[in-house]
């Protein structure tokens, strides 16, 4: 697309795989998982996007505890902000060109004059092409759980209703992610926008090229104070220390990066990740995020971890599992 065009409609292309194309299928699926309901202040959310039937226990129940309070007579502004899994690039944002996202409850609207103003800035924001956009499910699987909470909230349609601006984050310098940080901090302060981080947690297993492992929280937490790279597991790993289950060493290593995530420090998610080797997909949104929160000037942002969920418990080298994990960020008022 050479520009943002007024009827554009962006295809919901893993209905039917990855999530129900029937309405009503999708409005069973997700709210059969209820949560606690909305959190005041809480306008971040971290969930995960693999398909439904895996992980819809542990995202819908964070989508619950957003807070879409928006004050005065705008609409509500809806990040979303994604890995690449299929294209390569750098240093860049790409942005929906896209007016319009189809769900099977019916069509999300982009924030097209927004998302205009982003990539005419002169920054690293540049629209994303229709092909790369299609196959991406990273910001796709946030379409439908975030069409039920609008619809949920009245906020589907109408003068007060939201609108979305789909970001997708690759590899880029700090100065990079400092910029599009801003951009959230901004929005966030104005208490008229909210932010969903889609990420997956740790890809365990050798057709992800990943079999790190340790055998207790107190080798974790040696690792990350000495800066010694954890263990990868072979076939012919049977040391003593190798007793604890894989998928317990999985959740570990995930508990650990959920718990460097709270501190809201960009220095020690980047020393988490090096040392462990953790298959976060969604590093550098969270990358991202960990800068706007950053930036917060009404207090310390506090993260709650809503739900944890692995696709398999993996007992041996060949097995492999995706973690996946859910929070809300509450944000205190300025």
């Amino acid at each position: 697309m050479s520009r943002l065009e007024e009827t554009s409609r962006r295809r919901a292309t893993h209905a039917g795989s990855w999530y129900p194309s029937d309405g009503g299928q999708l409005r069973d699926t997700v709210f059969k998982h209820r949560g606690q309901g909305p959190r005041a202040g809480a306008r971040v959310v971290v969930a995960p996007h693999a398909g439904y039937k895996y992980c819809s226990s542990v995202l819908w129940p964070a989508y619950e505890s957003l807070d879409t309070s928006c004050p005065g007579s705008s609409h509500l502004r809806v990040f979303v902000l994604g890995p690449s899994h299929h294209a390569y690039f750098k240093d860049t944002f790409l942005v929906s060109g896209y007016s319009e996202l189809d769900t099977p409850l019916g069509p999300l609207p982009v924030d097209t004059e927004y998302c205009e103003s982003l990539v005419q800035g002169g920054g690293p924001f540049k629209r994303m092409s229709e092909a790369v956009d299609l196959a991406e499910h990273s910001l796709e699987m946030q379409y439908p759980a975030l069409r039920c909470l609008l619809e949920q909230r009245g906020l589907s349609s109408g003068a007060r209703g939201a609108q979305v601006v789909p970001i997708m984050v690759s590899h880029a310098s700090r100065e990079k992610y400092a910029s599009l940080a801003a951009v959230l901090a901004e929005q966030l302060a104005s208490q008229r926008a909210i932010v969903v981080v889609s990420s997956d947690f740790c890809h365990w297993g050798r057709r992800f090229e990943y079999t790190g492992y340790v055998g207790s929280q107190e080798e974790l937490t040696t690792a990350l104070a000495e800066e010694t790279e954890v263990e990868e597991l072979t076939a012919r790993s049977k040391l003593a220390h190798h007793r604890l289950p894989i998928w317990q060493s999985v959740e570990l290593l995930d508990r650990g990066a959920m718990h460097v995530l709270e501190s809201n420090d960009l220095d020690k998610w980047t020393e988490y990740l090096a040392i462990t080797g953790n298959t976060v997909c969604g590093r550098n949104p969270l990358c991202v995020l960990l800068l706007a929160l950053q930036q917060h000037r009404g207090g310390a942002p506090h993260w709650e971890w809503v739900k944890y969920a692995q696709s398999s418990k993996v007992q041996d080298i060949t097995q492999s599992s995706v973690s996946y994990a859910s929070a809300y960020i509450k944000l205190p008022s300025v």
